[in-house]
């Protein structure tokens, strides 16, 4: 029998953008701590947006970054000290969600699933270049 999970579209997508994840950064997603938290709101926006391919995978890197962002701001909320260094393999990582999302057919559709995560990641990207500088947007909103 088949588990009902793993027959919706959504749930396809999730094994896709694991598997895209794994192949663009050498990285099983699985390994994150909060990998179920990311699932939820993946399959959410997945299941309320019917995204094509190209958007549930920078749907999916732009959650990640998102999320490694918050543990930074977390960080130095407790460690204002804290020093972060090698940041170009996480911005690579929004490059590359950026370069799906370009490819995407449906990439006004995924601009609105991803509203509320574009904006906390802008937030925290201007907070977190306040207090430590590292971080810098570019003029278009984007990571450099």
């Amino acid at each position: 029998m088949t588990d009902i999970r793993e027959s919706r579209p959504s749930e396809a997508l999730w094994q896709l953008v694991l598997s895209e994840f794994h192949e663009e950064f050498g990285f099983d997603a699985a390994e994150i701590v909060n990998i179920q938290a990311m699932r939820d709101l993946f399959i959410e926006k997945i299941d309320k947006f019917n995204l094509s391919e190209n958007s549930a995978i920078a749907l999916f890197f732009g959650i990640y970054f998102f999320g490694y962002l918050t543990l930074l701001e977390m960080t130095l909320s407790q460690d204002p000290d804290f020093k972060v260094e090698g940041l170009d393999d996480f911005l690579r990582i929004l490059h590359v969600a950026d370069a799906r999302a370009a490819l995407a057919h449906d990439s006004d559709v995924l601009a609105q699933a991803a509203r509320d995560i574009t904006d906390g990641t802008q937030r925290l990207m201007e907070k977190l270049q306040a207090k430590a500088a590292i971080l810098t947007p570019a003029p278009d909103g984007k990571a450099p």
